[in-house]
C-alpha cells in the first residue's frame, strides 16, 4: 500500500512539473476576445563574457529622461554635408544637452552619414573625407566623448571600386580617431550579406574597435509586410537572425560584435493578397503597446507572436475598411534573440532607440 502511495505522489509531482514547464513556454495575448498561444523555447547558457548594454539616444528625444540602466550611451548624432560637419543641424546644437542628460559618462558620438547621394559624392573626394573626419573627431574630443561611431549608409551596387572607396573612407575615420585617442566603431546593415551590400566586412573589422550590427529593418517600409528581423524562418523569409549571426561570425571577432535591436515596427495597408499598397507607417514599441497590446479597440484586431520570427504580428481593419498588417519587435522577441547570442558567446547588445520603448 505504501509503495502505491509513493507511486501516486511521484506521478502527481511529474504532472505538476510538466504543467509548470508548459506554462512557462507559452505566452497568451487576448485581443477582442481572440486568444492565441505561442511557444517560446530558447534558453541561454551561462555567460562567459561580460554583458554590455548600450542605448542609442537620438537628438530629437532629449526632452525625456534617460535611464541609467545602460553601460554605454551613443548620441545620434552630428550630421555631415558636402562642406563637412553641419553645425546648423539640431544634432550638433544639442550635444551639450545630451552630455548633461547622461552626465557625460561612457558616451560615444555617432556621425550621421545617411544621405546616399551626398555620400556618393564624398567617396570620390579624399581631401574632403579627411576634412570631414578631422572636423567630426575634433568635436568628439572637445566634448569628452570616449569614441565615435560612423553610420555610413549608401545605396550602391557592389562594384569593386565602390567597396574599395568605402573601405578607404572608414579607414580614414579610424586613423583620425586613434590619433585623438578615441575608439572607432561603425554600423553595418544586418542584411549586408543577404543583399550583397558594398562593404568589405572582413577588412573593415580589422581597423574597427566595434562593429554595430543593425538587426532591424529587414522588411522595409517601402516593401511588403514582414518581421523587423525574423529570428528564424529563413525558408519563409529568405534570411533570418541566426543566419546573420553565422555570417558575421565568419568575418568579425565576437569581441567586436554589438547586435542592435530596433524597438519599433511598421504598419502596412495591404490588399486581399496581403501585398502592401503604400509605404508603411513606422510605429515605436511604446505606440504599438498602447494601440494593440494593452487594449485593441480596432475592428477585427488579432495579435499574435509568429513562431518562426518570434516577433509580434497584428492584423486589423481601419475605419475606411482598409486591411492592415503590423510587425514589431518587443522585449520578448529581443530576449529570445539575446539568449541565442549568449549561446554563441556574444554578450554585447544595443537598442535603437531611447524613447521608443
Amino acid at each position: 500500500m505504501r509503495k502505491i502511495n509513493i507511486f501516486i505522489i511521484l506521478v502527481v509531482v511529474l504532472l505538476l512539473i510538466a504543467f509548470y514547464n508548459k506554462k512557462n513556454q507559452e505566452q497568451n495575448f487576448s485581443t477582442n476576445g481572440k486568444i492565441i498561444k505561442n511557444k517560446i523555447s530558447i534558453k541561454a547558457k551561462s555567460q562567459k563574457t561580460k554583458k554590455e548594454k548600450i542605448i542609442f539616444v537620438p537628438y530629437w528625444a532629449l526632452n525625456t529622461s534617460i535611464s541609467d540602466d545602460y553601460d554605454r550611451y551613443v548620441y545620434f548624432g552630428i550630421s555631415i554635408n558636402e562642406l563637412g560637419v553641419d553645425k546648423n543641424d539640431d544634432g550638433f546644437r544639442q550635444i551639450g544637452q545630451f552630455i548633461k542628460k547622461t552626465n557625460g559618462k561612457n558616451i560615444d558620438l555617432l556621425i550621421r552619414m545617411i544621405d546616399s547621394r551626398i555620400n556618393s559624392r564624398i567617396l570620390g573626394n579624399i581631401s574632403l573625407q579627411k576634412k570631414i573626419a578631422k572636423d567630426a573627431i575634433l568635436i568628439a574630443k572637445e566634448n569628452n566623448f570616449n569614441g565615435v561611431v560612423l553610420d555610413f549608409e549608401i545605396s550602391a551596387l557592389s562594384f569593386d571600386s565602390v567597396i574599395r572607396q568605402i573601405t578607404e573612407l572608414l579607414n580614414i575615420f579610424s586613423n583620425e580617431s586613434k590619433k585623438k585617442g578615441l575608439k572607432f566603431a561603425i554600423t553595418l546593415y544586418g542584411d549586408v550579406y543577404f543583399r550583397l551590400r558594398p562593404y568589405d566586412v572582413n577588412k573593415i573589422a580589422t581597423f574597427c574597435d566595434d562593429v554595430f550590427i543593425m538587426a532591424y529593418d529587414f522588411h522595409k517600409s517601402s516593401g511588403n509586410p514582414g518581421p523587423n528581423f525574423p529570428f528564424g524562418g529563413s525558408e519563409k523569409y529568405g534570411y533570418d537572425f541566426k543566419r546573420m549571426i553565422k555570417s558575421f561570425n565568419s568575418e568579425v571577432s565576437k569581441e567586436k560584435i554589438v547586435i542592435v535591436f530596433g524597438m519599433f515596427g511598421y504598419d502596412w495597408i495591404v490588399d486581399k493578397k496581403n501585398q502592401s499598397t503604400t509605404s508603411a507607417s513606422p510605429i515605436s514599441l511604446n505606440q504599438a503597446k498602447q494601440k494593440f497590446v494593452d487594449k485593441c479597440l480596432l475592428t477585427n484586431c488579432i495579435i499574435n507572436r509568429e513562431d518562426q520570427a518570434s516577433e509580434m504580428q497584428v492584423t486589423y481593419q481601419d475605419k475606411n475598411s482598409n486591411q492592415h498588417i503590423v510587425w514589431f519587435e518587443d522585449e520578448v522577441s529581443v530576449k529570445i534573440k539575446e539568449n541565442y547570442l549568449i549561446n554563441q558567446d556574444i554578450s554585447r547588445i544595443g537598442f535603437w532607440a531611447h524613447s521608443y520603448f
